[in-house]
């Protein structure tokens, strides 16, 4: 059946092209103030003469960009879906956990200051030992476990908090 032509009055036009995309401003190609701080990616802050210092950069405990406040240990909670059996794990940052073939470590553990909504946050690096390859490496939000999360058959990983 043949299109109905047009009622009276009602002209056809095609729509004009679109216009080209916008290039990001450099304020949106900057990272976000409230985004989590990388220990990883700060520069190393350096001493008088030179020399780093022995220490953190930046000194636990203090506020960073963002809202984010670095402590000394995380606490996850782990879970064997095959047996259910769960542990709750506080490992100090720059050190690794064991629960069964996993090898947990805590490379940076921050929460928000007290004016900001509570959070926390963790750089983890998770490997199973039984086939000796990495299953996990990045951050874990406490708020939003969906977003970043272990993908393992066995095992789940959370953070549940950090602290000094």
């Amino acid at each position: 059946m043949p299109p109905a032509p047009p009622e009276e009055g009602v002209t056809a036009a095609p729509l004009p092209p679109p216009e080209p995309a916008m290039r990001p401003t450099e304020e949106v190609d900057a990272p976000r103030e409230d985004m989590v701080p990388n220990p990883l990616r700060e520069p190393p802050a350096t001493a008088q003469g030179g020399r780093k210092p022995a220490g953190p950069a930046v000194p636990q405990g203090q506020p960073q960009r963002g809202g984010w406040v670095q402590m000394g240990t995380a606490t996850l909670h782990v879970l064997d879906k095959i047996n259910a059996r769960g542990a709750t794990l506080t490992v100090k940052v720059g050190e690794s956990g064991r629960f069964g073939t996993l090898e947990i470590a805590v490379r940076g553990c921050f929460v928000r200051t007290p004016d900001r909504p509570a959070d926390a946050t963790a750089l983890l690096a998770i490997e199973d030992t039984r086939v000796a390859k990495q299953a996990f490496n990045g951050w874990m939000v406490k708020s939003a476990p969906y977003m970043s999360m272990l993908a393992h058959p066995i095992y789940d990983v959370r953070v549940t908090g950090c602290a000094s």
